[in-house]
């Protein structure tokens, strides 16, 4: 998410005062719920003068999809409030994207009113040191995105967790989500910046509240497994709220730079969970207070490698993203093995996602 008190009060002030300011409009991610690292939605590909039969198909079926593959390497993994391995141990984290555009209208003006989408992803999480198998984890989700008036958001969907060993259902659960909130503040006016080509019409500030029920794939069970599992509660919720902004840099910056440094993105996230022991002993209640930054470096690989004017343009406005980040929770819970007890502790991570998406 020591002079514990000061540094609580001086990060308050700060998020705040970020929240007052603007902040991010809330893009998929590829491992949303996972690590709170926006990927920035690859461009369509822009279609050639000419093109028929199923060339012509390609391209137009091109424009309404997104995929991605992410990989992501960092320091330890703070899932949900919780440092998932032992002995903050590093984590690698595999994950691919795919998004389909429902909208029924191609017209501008009908698909500001309303925009609707499928959003899937199958992803695993795993520790980079030995002896912690059996808390990796695997998540597959399929959610149905919806946006009204640009700047409404309202999803609804269902997330699988799988745990090894995965012939053994007892330790998987499912979940039923809805989240909503805005993804940006629209402004008045049209308000033009110096540095910036395109006129502001909206702060960047987005705010979301998710809502997840979830239960065991079986029934429960209270024996205790090989692993040291005795199952989950019949039910429980977990609750988010996020804060996320985007600060794009000027246009110039882009020009200078290697890649594309297009933007710094900030965001902050509370994670509640509202029954104990949904994992042997945890408590209920906020479980963390999460604050991350992220620098991406958006390299543009369809235009250098001309991919637009292969395959049919399938690799069409392909990016390869390189996104350093640095997280930092309070009253993360960690688990002593030994004595079976939870404990807060504060926690300063980073890492670096690998995203290629077209």
């Amino acid at each position: 998410m020591k002079t514990r008190a000061t540094m609580r009060a001086a990060v308050a002030a700060a998020v705040l005062l970020l929240a007052a300011a603007h902040s991010g409009a809330q893009e998929e991610r590829s491992f949303e719920g996972e690590t709170g690292i926006d990927t920035p939605p690859p461009a369509s590909a822009a279609a050639p003068a000419v093109a028929s039969g199923a060339e012509a198909w390609v391209r137009a079926a091109k424009g309404r999809m997104e995929f991605s593959v992410a990989n992501i390497f960092e320091s330890r993994d703070i899932w949900r409030g919780i440092d998932w391995f032992v002995d903050n141990d590093p984590a690698y984290l595999l994950g691919g994207d795919f998004k389909l555009d429902l909208t029924p209208s191609d017209d501008d003006r009908r698909r500001d009113i309303w925009e609707v989408g499928l959003h899937s992803m199958v992803a695993g999480a795993y520790a980079l040191k030995s002896g912690h198998e059996n808390v990796d984890r695997w998540k597959v989700m399929a959610v149905l995105e919806n946006r009204f008036l640009k700047y409404i958001d309202l999803d609804v969907g269902y997330e699988h967790y799988g745990l090894p060993p995965f012939d053994d259902r007892r330790r998987d659960f499912e979940e039923l989500l809805i989240r909503a909130g805005f993804n940006a503040i629209p402004l008045f006016g049209e308000v033009s910046l110096p540095g910036y080509g395109e006129p502001v019409t909206a702060i960047p500030l987005g705010v979301h509240y998710g809502a997840y029920c979830a239960f065991g794939s079986t029934s429960f069970t209270p024996t205790t497994d090989e692993y040291g599992f005795h199952g989950y509660p019949n039910n429980w919720w977990w609750h988010n709220i996020e804060f996320n902004l985007l600060l794009p840099f000027p246009d110039a910056v882009g020009q200078s730079t290697a890649g594309v440094l297009r933007l710094l993105k900030l965001d902050s996230a509370i994670w509640i969970i509202d029954r104990p022991s949904v994992l042997p002993g945890l408590p209920s209640g906020m479980q963390d207070a999460e604050f991350g930054m992220a620098l991406p470096l958006i390299l543009d690989a369809g235009g250098w490698l001309g991919l637009d004017r292969r395959a049919w343009g399938v690799f069409g406005g392909s990016k390869i993203i390189i996104e350093p980040f640095l997280r930092y929770a309070i009253d993360a819970k960690n688990l002593d093995r030994k004595t079976g007890t939870w404990s807060d502790k504060d926690e300063i991570w980073g890492g670096v996602a690998l995203v290629y998406a077209f």
